[in-house]
């Protein structure tokens, strides 16, 4: 079967959104002066000494994201699982940043910044739907 335009799209989408899910991800692990400088010194320390929780629920959700991506350029049935664990992990890093770290996520990123990362769940959210009706229409095996 002949892979229909819009799955070729939204993969190309996904893997370009998760690579920089996943470069965002690594600079910001190894603390890359010349990425970070463009962001306020308490987000830089904020966003590089998060509790393991935190940290590892954006790992997660940035690495399965990547899988995910890959999976569904395959076309494999898969991508829907790392789709939805990218988007849960995700929903539970920012969950935990905005209710269980102190200072809160909107205290240190502002309000505009906070709903960066509840878009961000938003798109996840939608390449995770996305997989699951391509894997109902058959699109996915």
């Amino acid at each position: 079967m002949q892979r229909p335009f819009h799955l070729t799209a939204m993969t190309i989408l996904a893997l370009l959104w998760f690579a920089f899910a996943g470069v965002d991800y690594i600079l910001t692990q190894y603390n890359i002066a010349a990425y970070l400088e463009a962001y306020p010194v308490e987000q830089i320390t904020y966003f590089t000494e998060l509790p393991f929780v935190a940290n590892g629920l954006w790992g997660l959700g940035t690495w399965s994201g990547v899988l995910g991506a890959i999976l569904l350029w395959m076309r494999e049935d898969k991508a829907v699982f790392a789709l939805a664990l990218a988007f849960f992990a995700l929903i539970a890093a920012v969950l935990w940043l905005v209710f269980f770290t102190d200072p809160g996520l909107y205290a240190v990123a502002g309000p505009k910044a906070a709903t960066v990362l509840w878009m961000m769940c938003a798109m996840n959210f939608i390449f995770f739907i996305y997989a699951r009706e391509q894997r109902q229409n058959g699109l996915l095996t």
